[in-house]
C-alpha cells in the first residue's frame, strides 16, 4: 500500500513540474473558480478516458482570502457519460503551487455527469467530443 501511495505522490510531483494547464471556459463568477485541464494527460482505452484537471479558486471558502487550488484525476465513461474520481489533492496556492494540504486516492463510484456542469465540460474534453 505504501508503494502505491508513494507512486501516486511521485506522479503528482512530476506532473506538477511538467503540467501544461490550459484554461477551459471563462472564470465562473458565482463560485470564483477557473477550470484548467492538462491535454497531455488524456489517456483513452476503449470507451473510457482518463485526464487530470485543476480548479483554481480566487479566494478560499469559509471566510478566508488566500487563493488555493485542487487537482483531480478522473476516469470517464464516454458513451454512458459517467465520471469517477481517482485522485484528489488540495494546495495552499494557486495553480497547484505551494504545499499539498490534503489528498485522497480512494476511487469513487461511477456517477452520472450532470448536463451543463463542470464535469460535462471535462468529459467532453477527455472523450474528444465537441464542447
Amino acid at each position: 500500500m505504501r508503494k502505491i501511495v508513494l507512486m501516486i505522490l511521485l506522479t503528482l510531483v512530476n506532473s506538477n513540474a511538467v503540467a501544461e494547464w490550459t484554461q477551459v471556459g471563462s472564470k465562473n463568477q458565482e463560485t470564483d473558480l477557473t477550470l484548467y485541464v492538462d491535454y497531455e494527460t488524456i489517456q483513452k482505452k476503449d470507451d473510457n478516458a482518463r485526464m487530470w484537471s485543476l480548479v483554481d479558486f480566487e479566494t478560499m471558502q469559509e471566510e478566508k482570502t488566500e487563493p488555493f487550488s485542487a487537482k483531480t484525476h478522473h476516469e470517464y465513461e464516454c458513451k454512458n457519460e459517467k465520471i469517477k474520481q481517482l485522485f484528489y489533492s488540495l494546495y495552499n496556492e494557486s495553480m497547484g503551487g505551494g504545499t499539498m494540504t490534503y489528498s485522497n486516492s480512494d476511487a469513487h463510484e461511477w456517477a452520472s455527469v450532470l448536463h451543463k456542469s463542470q464535469d460535462e465540460v471535462l468529459l467532453k474534453i477527455a472523450c474528444g467530443k465537441q464542447i
